[in-house]
């Protein structure tokens, strides 16, 4: 099949969103399709690297809503059998997308309660937010399927409310291209958390108030965030922004990664986060607050210390954490106990097989 990713992103960052992209499509592509990126920037960027990360064509749109003739020109000419489009607000060119191709919406999150999160911050989320409740149903009603990356998100009213065919695939990575970092050495269990925004679903204040309740215990590593929001403790390190070869220096210091603790600020109990399957491919245990999708099945793994979902959840289990940390620090995952859930070339062909069918039926 040919695919082509529509994707409304900086191709120049090396971020959560376009990790996944490259690896999708680099899935696609070792599994015999033909798939290109075609992004669409609202300015040229701020280049972190020299490079495209996304290695995708690149389109500016000068007016807000209005892409030049060439994105036009450029995907009729290479005629895919798939549109893939990663779910934003929408814009006048996707109609042309859902009217003359086949095109298929991916959806991470409940965007609707993220964009009322993020309407509490300022005038201008408030107008995006009101656009996008006027106008997000376009997309939904006319493509041809949904991918959701949870089980919770399909079955939100308005997301389902058109009973477009779906299917449930949770995030995956390219499982050979981590080594396990990994190494038995730690006194004291070192802990790090990734992610590139400082979202308060996040729960990065969860962390701060464990680390303050374990100083002499416990040791954090915070990648992603400069810590200009939290105070100074003695037993956390706040790094910023960082490469994959600068943050994989951290990561090789560490025993635990550590997911979202405070998803039920988004009224969501379920969701897939790649940063949780980078850490199990670097062979760290994990602990987490929420229902992670491709891990739903595990049974019986000590690998994952998962607290509740709530408010309290993480400074009601301090003891608890700390108990885990030193049972567990000298654990390192293999990548055969999570290569059937984890891996791209297992998971991404359920998705293909979903968007091929789909179209097959409809050429009968």
């Amino acid at each position: 099949m040919k695919i082509a990713y529509i994707l409304s992103a900086d191709p120049f960052e090396e971020n959560g969103v376009n990790k996944k992209v490259k690896s999708q499509v680099d899935t696609w592509k070792s599994l015999g399709n033909e798939a290109k990126i075609f992004s669409i920037l609202v300015n040229k960027g701020k280049k972190k690297r020299e490079e495209n990360y996304l290695k995708s064509k690149i389109y500016l749109r000068k007016i807000i809503f209005i892409l030049p003739k060439s994105f036009k020109k450029d995907i009729t000419a290479f005629k895919p059998d798939i549109v893939y489009l990663r779910f934003e607000v929408f814009k006048p060119f996707h109609f042309s997308l859902l009217k003359n191709f086949n095109t298929f919406v991916e959806i991470n999150t409940d965007d609707i309660v993220e964009f009322k999160l993020l309407a509490e911050k300022s005038i201008r989320e408030k107008i995006r937010l009101f656009y996008h409740l006027l106008t997000r149903w376009i997309i939904f009603k006319y493509v041809k399927g949904i991918i959701s990356v949870t089980n919770e998100l399909l079955s939100i009213t308005y997301m389902n409310k058109y009973q477009k065919p779906s299917i449930v695939v949770p995030n995956s990575l390219i499982l050979k291209d981590f080594k396990i970092l990994k190494k038995i050495n730690n006194e004291i269990p070192q802990l790090v958390f990734m992610g590139t925004s400082d979202y308060p679903w996040h729960g990065i204040d969860k962390i701060i108030e464990l680390a303050k309740k374990t100083e002499n215990e416990l040791f954090f590593h915070i990648i992603g965030n400069n810590g200009s929001n939290y105070p100074e403790l003695r037993n956390v390190i706040f790094y910023g922004y960082l490469f994959r070869e600068e943050y994989e220096k951290i990561i090789k210091k560490c025993d635990f990664g550590i997911g979202t603790f405070a998803l039920h600020r988004k009224k969501m109990n379920e969701t897939s986060v790649l940063k949780i399957q980078e850490y199990l491919a670097y062979g760290l245990p994990i602990i987490i607050g929420y229902q992670d999708t491709a891990l739903l099945n595990t049974i019986n793994v000590n690998w994952i210390l998962q607290l509740p979902n709530s408010e309290k959840n993480v400074i009601n289990n301090v003891n608890k954490i700390v108990d885990y940390c030193y049972d567990m620090k000298d654990y390192i995952v293999q990548h055969r106990e999570v290569k059937k859930i984890i891996d791209s070339f297992i998971i991404e062909k359920r998705k293909l097989n979903f968007m091929e069918n789909l179209i097959r039926l409809e050429k009968k």
